[in-house]
């Protein structure tokens, strides 16, 4: 829990003025204070997909049934990044895909094999959202991904 559950808070009441309903799919729920925040807004729908593994193949079948009721699917962090590419690809959806970056290093960039993987996944959106200035660089930097691929989300 921390900044990418704070900015769903912030961001969630501002979106409703576009899409009236919102459904946010939790990976690992969790009864966090961002969570109770989320659920008290009118017409948000909090989508349990289970407790414990991340890489569960329940979670990526529930993954897969729900991508199919979607045009798109505003994905936050790893490991969600990977899972939902997974089930889309295993859906056959058409479901346009829209991931928000959040960090200008992880762990992963760090081995060659996760580096390599994480190119791939972050071929399968369409649009990235980085949520500073430094995030796209060090995305272009470390992954090449073309400035077109990017939205800029800069919260004041």
């Amino acid at each position: 829990m921390g900044g990418a559950e704070k900015l769903l808070v912030d961001i969630v009441p501002i979106q409703k003025e576009q899409y009236p309903i919102v459904n946010i799919a939790v990976i690992n729920q969790v009864e966090s204070p961002f969570q109770i925040l989320l659920s008290k807004i009118n017409n948000v729908t909090i989508i349990p997909l289970g407790k414990g593994s991340y890489f569960s193949p329940f979670v990526i079948s529930k993954l897969m049934k729900l991508i199919c009721q979607y045009d798109i699917i505003h994905v936050h962090l790893f490991p969600a990044q990977y899972l939902v590419v997974i089930a889309k690809l295993f859906s056959a959806s058409k479901t346009a895909l829209i991931f928000s970056e959040h960090s200008t290093h992880n762990r992963r960039r760090e081995i060659m094999f996760f580096r390599f993987l994480d190119k791939i996944f972050y071929s399968y959106y369409k649009k990235i959202i980085c949520i500073t200035k430094e995030v796209a660089f060090e995305l272009n930097r470390v992954y090449g991904i073309s400035k077109r691929n990017w939205l800029l989300f800069i919260m004041v």
